[in-house]
């Protein structure tokens, strides 16, 4: 996701957790194959974060998600999908039945 950048990579640490714990994640794996990174290394730079109040963010290993920025990305994105929503019914009503 453009808007918010990092976030899918996030996401994905923390649905497949079990995977980056080991050392194993996608990630991880890119990680290693680019590096002189063993498991133990690669899971201990995915791993670990939080909420940080004083900063705003919520960091999930080496990904920093501005937690503002998200709300707004998130609020637009459910405007955009409403809006399409309207204007499909009121299509939908507009067109003659059969």
């Amino acid at each position: 996701m453009v808007a918010v950048p990092g976030l899918i990579e996030a996401r994905d640490i923390l649905i497949h957790f079990d995977r980056y714990a080991l050392g194993d994640g996608n990630q991880q794996r890119r990680l290693r194959s680019q590096s002189d990174v063993d498991e133990a290394e690669a899971a201990r730079h995915f791993w670990g974060g939080g909420y940080d109040p004083a900063t705003g963010e919520f960091a999930v290993g080496p990904h920093h998600i501005p937690i503002q920025r998200a709300y707004a990305e998130a609020r637009a994105l459910f405007g955009a999908i409403y809006n399409a929503a309207q204007a499909l019914d009121e299509a939908r009503r507009a067109a003659p039945s059969d």
